[in-house]
């Protein structure tokens, strides 16, 4: 049986592309068109997030104080306000003076004095629970104001017989100390047009020992025999906690505090909005803590959490205004480099590599000093404008985001400088020639002095030093090395810089005929040495000695034009010296 007959081009064997060739050629021209304004774009982007990511950093690490500083003036407001409704205990013990009878009309006279509702919120009743006479312990109210339904409901009652008021009492008689109960249900008059009269509410009662004679005993034991009854202080929490957060000052923070240190539903004694955080874990609040506080002898836990509301400020529109600018710049910047690559691969109809190498370089290099310094003048600009016509109206944050807007967008003007100059060093074409280094040395350090007439430094150049190269490029490498070396000698007292000749050995019985400029300023860790020629990295601050970080790589990219190699040696606080050749 005879096989198919083989149609179209090629051998029978032959595989086929998986796209057309006109397809393919748009697809590579596409690529080539649009790599450097997608380079662009991500860069800006990169830029924008950085930005953005600082700006949010800040924001929260300040709202994360404001949320500390809330939590601590709760604490303390809490802290102080029982502690000066527990003292209102005090001061109905000193009615039980040696010889003196308290009878209602004397109970009800003083808490109407104190006013007790007005100056005390929270604090229901004050009564007084005398020891009753017989063989077994029992301590009915008799005293309790004010005089209003709850008052009335408590006269009689022995709070002894329940557990949990028995041990607050007996702490309290044995230490001499006022001491709460745990969480219980406290009565309290229903508002007006309730069906009820009264309402059990969450609080605690305090118990303060009244001893024989008005003095305490000193021991536990002569305590017990002196007992004479307690002052009770009834607390209800929501009244008590009621204005924590004083006048316009109330920040979206819940608090909730627990008796003891579990914070379970069960042992709740607040909540500021009824929705308990501290056991829902799957509330998940933007801030949250919690902290211990001891009531009259028991320990109370305080759980705080930011509420979704809670922000430290307008500041919070400054992440997204930072994205909403960076990426408006990096859309123009994208347009602007996709024209400038379109108009270029027009331009190109034919050519060798390296000149479609060379003029991509140059489009870039076109971009950055055009493109993207004009984004940089504008927020330049307009941030002096901000300041200067709106600074009033701006407080001092506002102020000190706008100068680190303009310090940022000047360092980053250098910077563009710097590796712009960077860029077309290693373009430029290297001419040789005689130089006389000797005498180049002179003038630079001569332009230093210039700069800086008031600074005495010692320079000792070797006479006599030439080199075979580009007078230029060795001229600005020069600059950098001597630049830096008075630089970093501008703390000494005694600074001495030096370029000479010596051989020195890079590498163990290699040794190598070199030049070196050398000082004795800060110097560096040799540790790092190997960051020291690379673009943009720097050993020391920018508040410490200015500059951009481009110097020695400069001179790294001008020794390896002329086929040397340059290396470091220094030590702390010691000084530095650098030595290059500028030959194979």
């Amino acid at each position: 049986m005879s096989s198919p007959a083989h149609r179209g081009p090629g051998p029978p064997g032959a595989r086929r592309s998986g796209l057309p060739g006109g397809l393919r050629s748009r697809a590579a021209a596409h690529l080539r068109k649009a790599a450097l304004p997608y380079a662009v774009l991500a860069l800006a982007l990169a830029f924008t997030l950085l930005a953005w990511e600082y700006v949010r950093q800040n924001l929260e690490e300040r709202d994360r104080d404001l949320f500390r500083n809330t939590v601590s003036a709760a604490e303390l407001a809490v802290e102080r306000r029982t502690r000066g409704h527990i003292l209102a205990l005090y001061g109905a013990r000193a009615l039980f003076i040696p010889g003196g009878e308290v009878d209602a009309r004397d109970w009800e006279r003083y808490v109407r004095s104190v006013r007790l509702r007005e100056r005390f919120g929270g604090l229901l009743i004050l009564g007084y629970a005398p020891r009753a006479p017989g063989g077994r312990e029992r301590f009915p109210v008799r005293l309790a104001g004010p005089e209003d339904e709850a008052g009335r409901l408590l006269l009689g009652y022995d709070p002894y017989a329940d557990p949990e008021h028995r041990a607050a009492m007996e702490r309290a008689r044995d230490g001499g100390v006022p001491q709460a109960t745990g969480m219980v249900y406290v009565p309290s008059e229903a508002p007006p047009g309730s069906v009820l009269d009264i309402l059990l509410r969450r609080g605690f009662y305090v118990y303060l020992p009244v001893y024989r004679g008005g003095e305490d005993p000193g021991s536990p034991a002569d305590r017990r025999r002196a007992l004479e009854g307690f002052v009770v202080g009834i607390f209800e929490m929501e009244g008590l906690m009621r204005g924590i957060f004083r006048g316009d000052f109330a920040p979206a923070v819940d608090l909730e505090v627990y008796d003891g240190g579990r914070t379970s539903p069960e042992a709740l004694l607040y909540d500021g909005d009824g929705v308990l955080r501290a056991s829902d874990p799957s509330a998940a609040p933007r801030f949250a803590g919690s902290s211990r506080l001891s009531v009259g002898g028991r320990r109370w836990t305080l759980f705080s959490a930011a509420l979704p509301g809670f922000a430290g400020g307008d500041g919070a529109l400054l992440p997204p205004l930072v994205l909403a600018v960076g990426g408006a710049t990096g859309g123009l910047l994208f347009g602007a480099t996709w024209l400038l690559a379109s108009s270029r691969l027009r331009a190109q109809a034919a050519g060798r590599k390296l000149e479609e190498a060379n003029r991509e370089l140059e489009a870039f290099s076109y971009s950055v000093s055009h493109d993207l310094r004009a984004p940089l003048r504008s927020i330049e600009g307009f941030s002096q404008i901000l300041l200067e016509d709106y600074g009033e109206r701006l407080d001092a944050e506002g102020r000190d985001y706008l100068n680190r807007v303009r310090r940022a967008s000047q360092r980053m003007a250098l910077l563009i400088d710097a590796l712009l100059g960077l860029s077309r060093l290693g373009r430029r074409e290297v001419r040789l020639a005689r130089v006389d280094l000797s005498r180049m040395a002179r003038e630079i350090v001569e332009e230093l002095r210039q700069r800086e007439p008031g600074r005495e430094v010692e320079v000792r150049v070797e006479d006599g030093l030439e080199a075979t190269a580009d007078p230029g490029l060795v001229k600005v490498a020069l600059e950098n090395l001597l630049g830096n070396a008075w630089k970093f000698t501008a703390r000494e007292e005694r600074a001495v810089i030096e370029f000479g000749r010596a051989v020195r050995e890079r590498e163990p019985g290699r040794p190598l005929s070199c030049y070196y400029v050398r000082d004795n300023g800060v110097g560096f860790d040799m540790a790092y040495a190997g960051k020291l020629f690379g673009p943009f990295q720097r050993l020391h601050t920018e508040e410490e000695f200015e500059g951009t970080g481009v110097g020695l790589a400069t001179v790294w990219r001008v020794v390896r034009r002329h086929g040397g190699v340059i290396w470091a040696e220094a030590a702390e606080g010691e000084g530095a010296a650098f030595y290059f050749t500028l030959s194979p």
